[in-house]
């Protein structure tokens, strides 16, 4: 069967009932905050970093109760005919409220049993203290990140003998975000950025061949208000789709879009055509900045640096200033 033309059996979640099929649905995934973390120590420690992924995760996991499910349609056995026999459930099938929180559950007790301890900041984070490797999950994907390629391949052997599961080597693409390093320096200083996603957003909403601006709102920014009944209406649906692709910018690798994004969020519900414009004026700023980057790089004193920029550009590698307004 060609790769190309793939069935998945889906169980039809929807219909289960709470504290009958199904108790805790929540499934964690490693924070934005945490995987930059991980990146930047392993900059900064001059570490290795491999990308991992599990093929069919929730399917690894043992149902958690009794759940009966109707058999396919157009799947018929001659034995056991449709409109009479219904399947047991004995794995998380994907489609099922709980499937995420039981991998999440069987993949951490994995991992704890190889000895390695969830972080108290984020229990998808886990820290192998005395052989200093760290390994970040999001659902079916994850980074490791040790001194050694043997201790990489020692974490993915492991995992590897109750997963099916895929070695991606050092990670070019995780979550959205474009990850490098030199190619003659494995060890190297860690660029991140999110040029492509950016692209893909802006031909999202046709605003690929957009005029690029300078700043990411104008001064009229911080007196956008609700809309009143003489402000004509903006279309929601199209609004909200906007602001929430832009907010997955905002929160991995564009601090300097994050304030207004933050601002037109609050819009959402019923948003007028002024705030359309000016969702489409933060559109255009992110036209003219696609190659901002920002650079994990170790100093000689093993300091973090770092420089936000576009990284096309040739520069050193200078220390990383915040500045915050506290007028406001």
């Amino acid at each position: 069967l060609s790769p190309h033309f793939k069935a998945r059996f889906v169980a039809k979640g929807y219909t289960q009932v709470a504290h009958i099929d199904y108790e805790d649905t929540f499934a964690p995934v490693a924070k934005a905050t945490s995987v930059r973390l991980v990146l930047a120590l392993a900059a900064g420690r001059r570490h290795l970093v491999n990308l991992f992924d599990v093929e069919t995760a929730f399917l690894n996991s043992l149902i958690d109760r009794e759940i009966y499910i109707e058999q396919p349609e157009g799947f018929e056995h001659p034995d056991h005919p449709r409109k009479d026999y219904v399947f047991q459930v004995n794995k998380g099938l994907y489609g099922l409220k709980q499937a995420g929180s039981l991998y999440n559950n069987d993949q951490k007790s994995k991992l704890i049993q190889l000895g390695f301890t969830p972080s108290e900041a984020d229990e998808c984070v886990f820290i192998s203290a005395d052989k200093r490797i760290i390994v970040a999950t999001y659902v079916d994907d994850g980074l490791v990140c040790a001194d050694t390629q043997e201790e990489i391949d020692w974490v993915i052997s492991e995992l590897s003998k109750h997963y099916k599961l895929r070695n991606l080597g050092s990670p070019n693409k995780f979550l959205g975000m474009d990850i490098s390093r030199p190619e003659n320096d494995p060890r190297g200083p860690i660029t991140v950025s999110q040029s492509t996603y950016s692209r893909k957003l802006l031909a999202k909403f046709s605003m690929e061949d957009c005029n690029s601006v300078k700043a990411p709102c104008d001064q009229k920014a911080a007196y956008l208000h609700r809309r009143t009944e003489a402000e004509s209406p903006a279309d929601a649906a199209l609004y909200r789709s906007m602001t929430s692709s832009i907010m997955h910018l905002a929160i991995w690798t564009r601090p300097d879009i994050a304030w207004i994004t933050n601002k037109l969020c609050q819009f959402n519900q019923d948003p007028s055509e002024l705030h359309m414009a000016a969702v489409k004026h933060l559109l255009r700023y992110i036209q003219g900045t696609l190659n901002y980057a920002f650079t994990y790089s170790p100093s000689n004193d093993n300091a973090l640096y770092g420089l936000f920029t576009d990284y096309h550009d040739n520069f050193d590698y200078t220390p990383l200033h915040g500045y915050s307004d506290a007028s406001g």
